[in-house]
């Protein structure tokens, strides 16, 4: 027989919804159905996936501009966890970040990250400074879902690449 392993949280949810089962035998048909009613919507809480935030990089999803450094990336989710562009260096940031209608799931197009490795010049983005995803801990885990692909032009010399990154302070310690 195959062992199912439960998250904690999962655990004292099924085990809840497990005691409930059990004392629906033992009280009257009124409160056993308001009970009931109560495990349907914890399990059905339980089964519906908790969205953070949802960034898209097509330009449907933007605002502001890259020219002039103020692009923001529209948190689809509702949940307003946008992303702004954040500028290393001086330059034309239209040489380090493009748009393009290149799509891997048919679904609006995509963008194009050109970084500089050796002048230290370019552009990536981070969460609005109000955001709530900022404060959030996630003492249960997360799962992060990316769809990229490479440029054909690609090589091991670009090996310096990165695709998230992680800034804050390390336990009250400012970042620096």
């Amino acid at each position: 027989m195959k062992q199912v392993r439960l998250r904690p949280w999962r655990q004292r949810c099924a085990a809840a919804v497990l005691a409930g089962t059990m004392v629906l035998g033992m009280v009257p048909s009124a409160a056993a159905q308001e009970m009931g009613e109560w495990t349907r919507d914890a399990v059905e809480a339980l089964s519906q996936p908790q969205v953070v935030a949802d960034w898209k990089f097509g330009q449907d999803y933007t605002s502001g501009s890259i020219a002039d450094g103020s692009l923001i990336i529209e948190d689809q989710s509702g949940n307003e966890n946008d992303l702004e562009m954040q500028t290393y260096g001086q330059g034309n940031w239209e040489d380090y970040l493009t748009f393009s209608e290149d799509s891997m799931t048919g679904e609006g197009g995509s963008m194009v990250f050109d970084g500089d490795s050796t002048g230290k010049t370019g552009a990536d983005f981070i969460t609005v400074e109000d955001a709530a995803i900022n404060s959030e801990e996630f003492v249960n885990g997360y799962t992060m879902e990316f769809l990229y692909y490479f440029p054909e032009d690609w090589t091991a010399a670009d090996s310096w690449m990165s695709l998230i990154g992680r800034q804050g302070s390390n336990g009250g310690n400012p970042e620096g």
